[in-house]
């Protein structure tokens, strides 16, 4: 059954028209017929069942129907503060770590990055919503703009651990860390772009608390280790809980 993200109040028992883009989707592109039965859900939490009322021309209503509290969203709240890729590689992360679970994706401009700015934020804000109805997740990951590097360090003081990737880290895996605060439920990892984090970056961060990490004797491309990462975390640390 197809699910859909609607930036709207839902109610049982509401009608209400369809979003010109989502009208467009679901009568052009998904051919779909009054009366069809849909999932919808806005981003708070739940979704509801649905049905596809009239459509005229370009336009449909849907007929929003029971609520069900489903609970697809991690206990453990992942943030990942990416230090901005070439190209397209951060739609390609954005899409990946919706789909994993993360809560919350922040670009950062340290010194290595190749670009100082993210491009095309509404078109991940799009992935986003696209990557969250495919997974059957009930809230969109958190993204924002930009941020720099002293400032996303300050930043994710609130975490209960901080984590930064180096490939000159040789002894501490994640592991390690999950031994020594396996009661996190906020934890921020930090993961460079191309060309890594410069020496400067990691001091800085380990004297704000952040803990180096290594991930084992290859070098991973940042769009590897932006995905893989806050696979391992969450794996390491909701096995055995949600």
């Amino acid at each position: 059954m197809h699910r859909f993200f609607l930036d709207l109040p839902l109610t049982t028992g509401q009608i209400l028209a369809a979003p010109q883009d989502r009208a467009h989707q679901l009568i052009r592109v998904l051919r779909i017929s009054e009366g069809e039965q849909i999932v919808v859900f806005n981003g708070k939490g739940g979704e509801f069942e649905a049905t596809i009322g009239s459509i005229q021309g370009h336009h449909c209503t849907i007929e929003v129907g029971v609520f069900h509290d489903v609970q697809t969203e991690s206990s453990l709240q992942v943030q990942l503060y990416q230090g901005i890729p070439k190209k397209d590689k951060l739609e390609f992360i954005a899409q990946k770590i919706t789909e994993i679970g993360v809560h919350e994706l922040i670009p950062v401009i340290s010194q290595h990055c190749a670009s100082r700015s993210t491009r095309r934020e509404d078109r991940i804000v799009k992935i986003i919503e696209e990557a969250a109805e495919q997974s059957g997740r009930v809230q969109l990951m958190r993204y924002g703009g930009a941020v720099a590097y002293a400032q996303a360090l300050e930043r994710s003081r609130e975490a209960d651990l901080r984590m930064i990737a180096w490939e000159r880290e040789k002894e501490t895996g994640l592991a390690d860390i999950h031994h020594r605060f396996p009661e996190a439920q906020t934890i921020a990892v930090f993961v460079g772009p191309e060309g890594g984090w410069a020496e400067s970056e990691i001091e800085l961060a380990s004297k704000s608390g952040v803990v180096p990490f290594s991930l084992g004797p290859r070098i991973w491309r940042t769009e590897t280790a932006g995905i893989v990462i806050p696979a391992l975390v969450l794996q390491e640390w909701t096995c055995g809980r949600r």
